[in-house]
């Protein structure tokens, strides 16, 4: 998945299994999204799905800016100054880019990928949710068609009692803000309550799922790739974890050994 993959993505999509959640995709797009003929439908379908919950989707326009510009509805109540959103993105992964770097495929760059990212149009992801969430001090909920929301947030600090962004994600790469019912203003959005159980947050809660850097940025990635690809990546994630297993086990029986060495020394002292 390198630079070339993630160039435009134009022109409609293969018909309804365009909005399987569980469909892989590989590399990350560029340019125009919400392209499928059916996409009305879907959309109508999905918001329907949100209304019981008191919240609705407030679109974006589909120009590869969309997760940018769905974060900028919701924090500032315009749209238009997505670009700043990319940018500080942009440059906290730089300035984390060992970090980062550790969760890209083998043969993805990430000074590639920053690059990329850079340019206007390009769709972002998990990547510069994780982000925002730690320069935001936020939290990301992440609501999905017939699915429970995913909690996206950073690893890197205690993000108790922040409040959330909340962002409807379409398995098309597209982005949607998410309000309450009512809350139309072009204004930064109101308080949405959480239904689900975040035990870090000082919001309303009572179910749900929250996760940090490791674990959703790989579930993320895997969504975009082939079961080649997903399984080599996944043999060498077992080859490190075992790798650092084994240092750790190494390291326990250097600190026994030199304990016991010390307890000997004393115990010839004494004699």
């Amino acid at each position: 998945m390198g630079k070339k993959d993630r160039k435009e993505k134009k022109g409609k999509s293969k018909g309804k299994n365009h909005f399987d959640f569980n469909q892989k995709k590989k590399g990350r797009g560029k340019g125009k999204t919400k392209q499928d003929k059916n996409w009305d439908k879907y959309f109508n379908e999905f918001q329907k799905y949100l209304e019981p919950k008191g919240i609705y989707m407030r679109d974006v326009d589909g120009d590869g800016n969309c997760l940018f510009r769905s974060i900028a509805d919701h924090v500032d109540g315009d749209e238009s100054v997505h670009r700043q959103y990319r940018d500080m993105a942009v440059e906290y992964i730089t300035k984390h880019k060992d970090y980062f770097a550790m969760f890209l495929p083998e043969d993805e760059n990430i000074d590639e990928y920053l690059k990329d990212m850079s340019d206007n149009g390009t769709w972002g992801g998990h990547f510069e949710l994780v982000a925002l969430s730690a320069l935001l001090n936020v939290k990301f909920c992440l609501y999905l068609k017939d699915n429970d929301p995913v909690i996206v947030k950073s690893g890197e600090k205690d993000l108790k009692g922040v409040k959330y962004v909340h962002l409807a994600y379409h398995v098309d790469e597209h982005y949607s803000s998410v309000r309450k019912l009512g809350d139309t203003d072009q204004a930064p959005a109101e308080r949405i309550p959480v239904d689900f159980d975040d035990s870090d947050s000082d919001e309303d809660s009572t179910d749900g799922s929250d996760r940090d850097m490791s674990s959703v940025t790989k579930e993320m990635n895997d969504m975009h790739l082939s079961k080649k690809e997903k399984k080599k990546y996944q043999k060498e994630n077992d080859k490190k974890k075992a790798h650092h297993q084994e240092e750790e086990e190494d390291s326990k029986g250097k600190g026994k050994h030199q304990k016991n060495k010390k307890e000997e020394k004393s115990h010839k002292k004494k004699k």
